[in-house]
């Protein structure tokens, strides 16, 4: 499986020199656990770990209420999108867990979470795992697969 292609990079970027002593791990939490403190709002919590494939904190996010199905405003893309796009499954799995997720809904370039699998994190397990609940979701609302669920 390759890796996503928005996860960000380790250690110096460019030519730029890290300063300062190197940082643990607790460290690295520590700086995320600051960060998320200072969202709010849950929605957009899960939106960011489901980006970054932080398990830990979109589990918490969904435990807290956020809504699975919030379209993200730059991507136009849900939660589910976005984890499955890198191919996080455990946080898939916790969206799906949650049982209010609608896979009918596609992205603004058409896409399904199950595309999203396929394409971005090449993770066809996953995919077909998707693809099969998208089905049952589009035959249980009577849509049609073919015309699309946009948003955006």
């Amino acid at each position: 499986m390759r890796k996503p292609k928005h996860k960000p990079t380790e250690g110096p970027v460019d030519s730029v020199e890290a300063k300062g002593p190197p940082r643990t791990i607790a460290d690295v939490r520590q700086e995320i656990e600051a960060f998320y403190a200072g969202i709010d709002d849950l929605t957009a919590k899960l939106g960011i770990a489901a980006y970054y494939g932080d398990a830990s904190f979109a589990i918490e996010a969904i435990k807290g209420g956020a809504d699975v199905n919030a379209v993200h405003v730059e991507t136009g893309m849900t939660p589910i999108h976005l984890a499955a796009g890198g191919g996080f499954n455990s946080i898939v799995e916790a969206i799906l867990e949650d049982g209010g997720c609608d896979l009918t809904i596609r992205d603004p370039q058409g896409r399904l979470p199950s595309d999203c699998a396929a394409y971005a994190a090449e993770d066809f397990a996953l995919a077909e795992r998707l693809a099969m609940i998208e089905a049952e979701q589009f035959h249980q609302t009577g849509r049609d697969p073919r015309i699309g669920h946009y948003v955006g």
